[in-house]
This record gives C-alpha cells, sequence and structure tokens, in this order.
C-alpha cells in the first residue's frame, strides 16, 4: 500500500501526499500521529495525542512496543492504527514503515 492511499476513516482526507516526488502531510482533525520506523520519529504528531503520553515515552518510543505504549496512554481503543511499508532505498534490514493512527470519530 503506498502512504497516499491511506484515507482518514471519520473524513476520508489523505494525511500523506505527494508533488513532485515530495510528501506533504495534511492533517485533518482525527489525525493523531504519523511515525516513521527508519527515522524513528514521528513525521507528526497532535498536540493532543502528545498531552495524552507519559511524559517520558518519547524515549521509549519504538515500533516493536507502540502497542504497548498505546495501551499504557490508554489510547488503544481511541486510534484506528495503519501500518504502510516503504519501499527500501539501498539499506538492509526492514523495510521502513509509517504508523499512522487516527482518532475514532472525534
Amino acid at each position: 500500500m503506498d502512504p497516499t492511499e491511506v484515507l482518514c476513516p471519520c473524513c476520508q482526507a489523505a494525511p500523506v501526499t505527494v508533488d513532485d516526488n515530495e510528501a506533504n502531510i495534511n492533517p485533518c482533525e482525527h489525525l493523531a500521529f504519523i511515525y516513521h520506523t527508519q527515522a524513528d520519529d514521528f513525521e507528526f504528531a497532535a498536540p493532543r495525542f502528545l498531552t495524552t503520553l507519559p511524559n517520558d515515552i518519547m524515549t521509549k518510543w519504538n515500533l516493536s512496543r507502540y502497542e504497548n505504549i498505546l495501551a499504557a496512554a490508554g489510547l488503544t481503543l481511541q486510534l484506528a492504527i495503519t501500518e504502510v511499508q516503504l519501499e527500501p532505498y539501498g539499506h538492509f534490514g526492514s523495510p521502513p514503515t509509517l504508523v499512522i493512527g487516527f482518532y475514532h470519530g472525534q
């Protein structure tokens, strides 16, 4: 799946678009975060998402534990999560993944 094919389950907005080979993030009101596994960082994080997480969570975040982190913050049932594998670009190991989280109807 291409990241531009991901649509918000609430309003059908596309949070990631590509213009002239450059990715753009267009957050709708339901977008909680976009996390890039290779960069091990958020491409986008909504303020209300960040304020929900414990203070030290940002230093502990990684893809292998993101479900546990969301559960610890009480967000598991509030978020719809989509994982999109990106095309590998010259590195070994697992291809990079975007993890995209949306709030359900809020």
